[in-house]
This record gives structure tokens, sequence and C-alpha cells, in this order.
């Protein structure tokens, strides 16, 4: 993970393997932001979502192209930490039949399969 620090606004960085919440998270706290909004684009071996209408979560693998991305980091200061959570959307092709399919919901998890670049800007009081 690479982070940079633009007019405020963090710029992250994910290669290959990286986890992104987890990333989103350490980088926030390298530099030291109690509350932020994220959004990003890249690709994903690997995502779990939980779904809104049934609360299910749903595992899919495969090369995964992130169309959107919302997400939050808050101080929670009793518990002395940081929370991460954001909502996605999802493509992937079903290789076997060719057709495109969407995944979206509550992430969970994502690992990155080549690159993703996450900007995170900082919340002010």
């Amino acid at each position: 993970m690479e982070a940079h620090k633009v007019d405020g606004k963090l710029y992250v960085q994910l290669a290959a393997g990286e986890e992104l919440l987890s990333s989103v998270r350490a980088a926030c706290q390298h530099h030291l932001m109690q509350g932020a909004t994220f959004s990003g684009i890249g690709t994903f071996s690997v995502a779990t979502v939980v779904r809104e209408e049934d609360g299910g979560r749903q595992v899919q693998h495969g090369w995964l192209e992130l169309l959107g991305l919302d997400g939050k980091v808050t101080w929670e200061a009793d518990l002395f930490r940081r929370t991460v959570s954001a909502h996605a959307v999802f493509s992937y092709l079903d290789g076997a039949t060719g057709i495109l399919h969407s995944l979206a919901g509550e992430l969970e998890a994502a690992t990155v399969v080549t690159t993703a670049e996450i900007t995170v800007e900082p919340v002010k009081d």
C-alpha cells in the first residue's frame, strides 16, 4: 500500500493481494484521520458483500471490476478504534455462460487482484 496526502486528501494505491477495508483503516491510522469518507476503483480477485434485501452473505471469486464504492471511517473514542464501513458494486463475467453479473451490498472484504486506487477525504468537525 502506498498513501500520499495532497491538499488534505489521502490517495491510497493498493497492490495485488491487499485487502481494501483494512488498508483504508491502516492509511487513516498512519495519517491520523479520525473520520473520513472514501471512494475508489480497482480490480479484485474475491469480494464478500452482505446483501441488503435479505442480509445474506455472498462471496464471489474471479475477476471483479469495482464500479462503485462509497465508504466511511469513524472514530469510536470509547473503544479507541477506527471503524470502516462501505457499500460497493462490482461487475464480473460468468465464464461458463458469458453473462455479465453484478454484486452489490455492504462490503465485508475485498482482495485486490491487480491494483486499486482509493481517495480518502477527512471529515471536518
